[in-house]
């Protein structure tokens, strides 16, 4: 693979390190090591902040009832935008704007997480669940 092939964020080896001796598979890329893929995967994540608005995730949000998962938020925007598996980022689109909510004291995460990776400083959710905080009402 040329320098003018590599993916700019791992630099071609394909795995980025989330933590002292915790890798996984570059995001930039793809998890492929190539520029290429890279810059495709940008214009999906791009794509996505398009089209999955703050607005739309948080009217779902406002109509949860009890806990809900991030894989429940993120199957009801695919369904609704009628996006086929994998044709967009929905899931780490939605992650991010619930995230965006949480900050903003809308909603609260309830799980715990699944996987301790550097002590309790590091983190893994792996389909996180939150609940509507008691400032939205209804």
């Amino acid at each position: 693979m040329t320098n003018d092939d590599m993916c700019t964020a791992c630099l071609g080896s394909a795995q980025e390190e989330i933590a002292p001796g915790v890798t996984r598979a570059c995001r930039a890329c793809a998890g492929t090591g190539r520029r290429r893929e890279q810059l495709i995967w940008q214009l999906a994540h791009l794509e996505a902040e398009q089209l999955i608005t703050l607005p739309v995730v948080r009217d779902l949000v406002r109509q949860a009832r009890g806990p809900f998962h991030l894989s429940q938020v993120a199957d009801t925007v695919r369904a609704m935008l009628d996006l086929p598996a994998g044709r967009l980022p929905v899931g780490p689109r939605v992650r991010d704007l619930l995230l965006e909510l949480e900050a903003a004291g809308e909603i609260v995460m309830v799980s715990a997480p699944d996987e301790l990776l550097d002590g309790t400083e590091v983190v893994l959710h792996r389909d996180p669940a939150w609940e509507r905080a008691r400032t939205l009402g209804v």
